[in-house]
């Protein structure tokens, strides 16, 4: 920075830093270490977008067809100088939180909920406050560096006027008579292990299903004992009943600030679970209840049999307290006809040999109105994944969709806990979960084969563009981390960052790349391939091609080779299909968006094994004698 230049000081959302207008905002906001969003530093994917709150600033060069077009009030911090003080702030993204500090915890009690599923409930070792929103979880930190998320199951004690039960002590109360249980809710003799009175230590309670071979349900869960101790981390998690609720159908006070909509009219609550994904959205139930903005709260309770719905007692008893609260279970079990009573007289929901029920199944059946509903879904990630495409085409917006998806930890491997990355290139955000990279690639997954379905002959490159940004938009993805693109034809030898001709049509007989960057919920997706309309036989060879160097690539990976290997390899691999491998397009991170935070490494400048889950592998090829290529990438997977 200039020392005899003027000054301009520029205030964003995590702070502030200054410049003497020489430099991009972006480049001022890295170099003094400020945390702000990037991804491209072109101007085209979007990712530095800010709102100008006040100030001013000038363009540094400028647009052309490939620039990110910002709304009226916003600049591109990449391709922008200021001019003079500035405020900034980012809607499209919040700074990662700071890693929560590590709380040691002494169990309380452990008891069976149901077969293959416990109650643990631990206490805080001192009295400090630990404060948590209705949605959130913790993790178990294990021995050499293992992890176990698990949601908190219990209400924060100031989150409701009652006293709330725990869900195993009014299981047990209430197994003779829901009347119990409601005894139980409202202060009566049953003991409230999960929670504590405003001057002792925190509670908090956890559902615990069984994993055969489990670190931590088979190896350590079955020998606690009252007054062990545990390490836990958190509470972490986003989807959540915000502090203040939802407010004119937009959530109030969500963590670090962070708001998930904004539009209005929602006042009735769905929430989807899936086995021990109850114990995610139960604190949440009981939260809506006590707002009187929410018309009506139904809940959608999937498992095997009856045993699994360990918390119908509690659940017929707040049915008969509440009149706007619903339940229904979705079991899958259909050796057998199996009813459970839902509240007490001819309610039932049963599932029979030909049609189990599934918990999305029931919800689209029960006529809810979409356009007024907020829904939360925690449990199986295939669950998550459907009824999200499908409650939103059926009128749910996007942005009213919150989810929490569990991916069971197999022996020895914390799936669903941020992984250990040795290496430097391979940080990530204290959000991180394996659970999230997998289903913002299979939401990307879907959302290429989703927009080549609607790329037809006639259309420029231009409108096949617009066309997969609009349904990614629909899709619920937030934004792009970096442009969406589409080649035709001889643009399909390219890379991404060569000049594309937007005019260019798509013929009859044509080969076309659609290439994605969305972030869903705070995810980088990631993830192209190459399609052929009509007869076009080089393109098709091609396509076939990038797939199968990519799939022999990533064996090599899985064997343990090195990244800087993986791309020798690949172009050995693609001379045998009568191809050459553009090197250009050298792989790179993905993680909790951004990853340019941690750095903009390649994959193929790595000299390690690149870590599972965070790295994409690009091939991009063309042919040796033609004037067609193809292209094609996914996130590096052990189990893809």
């Amino acid at each position: 920075m200039n020392p005899f230049a003027p000054c301009h000081t520029i205030t964003v959302d995590t702070g502030a830093f200054s410049t003497d207008g020489s430099a991009s905002i972006l480049d001022a906001a890295l170099a003094q270490g400020a945390q702000v969003p990037f991804s491209c530093q072109r101007g085209e994917c979007g990712s530095c977008r800010a709102t100008v709150l006040e100030g001013r600033y000038e363009r540094i060069a400028p647009a052309n067809e490939r620039s990110y077009v910002t709304a009226d009030d916003e600049l591109l911090m990449c391709q922008c100088r200021a001019a003079g003080d500035l405020r900034l702030t980012f809607p499209h993204w919040q700074a990662p939180a700071r890693p929560p500090e590590p709380r040691r915890a002494r169990v309380v009690s452990r008891l069976p909920l149901a077969p293959g599923v416990t109650q643990l409930i631990v206490e805080m070792e001192d009295a400090r406050p630990y404060a948590w929103l209705p949605g959130q979880h913790v993790q178990l930190l294990l021995e050499d560096g293992v992890r176990r998320n698990f949601s908190i199951a219990n209400v924060p004690v100031a989150a409701t006027p009652d006293s709330l039960a725990s869900v195993a002590t009014a299981s047990v109360a209430t197994t003779a008579s829901p009347a119990a249980s409601s005894a139980t809710m409202s202060g009566g003799s049953a003991p409230n292990v999960a929670e504590r009175d405003a001057s002792g230590p925190v509670r908090l309670e956890f559902h615990i299903r069984r994993m055969p071979g489990g670190v931590f349900t088979d190896g350590i869960l079955p020998r606690l004992a009252p007054g062990d101790t545990l390490t836990l981390e958190g509470p972490l998690g986003a989807c959540v009943w915000p502090g203040d609720g939802w407010r004119n159908g937009a959530p109030g006070s969500l963590p670090n600030g962070s708001s998930n909509g904004s539009h209005n009219g929602a006042d009735h609550l769905v929430l989807l679970a899936t086995g021990t994904g109850f114990a995610g959205v139960f604190p949440i139930l009981m939260a809506a209840l006590h707002d009187r903005r929410m018309a009506s709260v139904t809940l959608y309770w999937g498992g095997r049999t009856p045993d699994d719905c360990y918390a119908a007692p509690l659940l017929n008893a707040l049915q008969g307290k509440h009149a706007g609260l619903r339940w229904h279970a979705a079991l899958s079990d259909t050796t057998r006809e199996h009813a459970v009573e839902l509240d007490g007289g001819g309610a039932r929901t049963r599932a029979s040999a030909s049609t189990p029920p599934r918990v999305q199944d029931l919800a689209l059946a029960a006529g809810h109105d979409w356009t007024r509903s907020v829904v939360y879904a925690c449990g199986n990630p295939a669950m998550v994944r459907e009824a999200r495409a499908r409650l939103v085409e059926a009128g749910l917006p996007p942005a009213r969709f919150l989810s929490e998806a569990f991916l069971p930890a197999t022996a020895g491997a914390a799936i669903d806990a941020p992984p250990r990355h040795e290496h430097a290139w391979e940080r990530v955000g204290q959000r991180f979960t394996m659970a999230g990279i997998l289903d913002a690639r299979q939401r990307s997954l879907d959302a290429v084969r989703d927009i080549a379905a609607l790329i037809r002959p006639g259309m420029t490159t231009r409108d096949a563009v617009n066309t997969a940004d609009a349904h990614l938009r629909g899709m619920g993805a937030s934004h792009n981390w970096h442009p969406t693109y589409v080649r035709f034809g001889v643009d399909t030898q390219s890379p991404a960052v060569q000049p594309t001709d937007f005019q260019r049509v798509l013929r009859d007989d044509d080969t076309f790349v659609v290439d994605i960057g969305p972030v869903w919920d705070g995810y980088e997706g990631d993830y192209g391939d190459t399609f052929v309309t009509g007869r076009d036989d080089a393109g098709a060879r091609c396509a076939r091609a990038a797939r199968e160097v990519f799939r022999r690539a990533r064996l090599d990976w899985l064997a343990g080779a090195t990244g800087e290997a993986l791309y020798d390899r690949a172009d050995a691999y693609a001379r045998e299909y009568g191809c050459a491998l553009v090197r250009e397009i050298p792989g790179h991170r993905v993680s909790d968006f951004p990853h340019a935070l941690y750095g903009k490494h390649k994959l193929a400048h790595a000299d390690f094994a690149p870590a599972d889950g965070i790295w994409v592998l690009e091939i991009q090829v063309r042919d040796l004698t033609l004037p067609v290529g193809a292209f094609y990438e996914d996130v590096l997977l052990r189990e893809a």
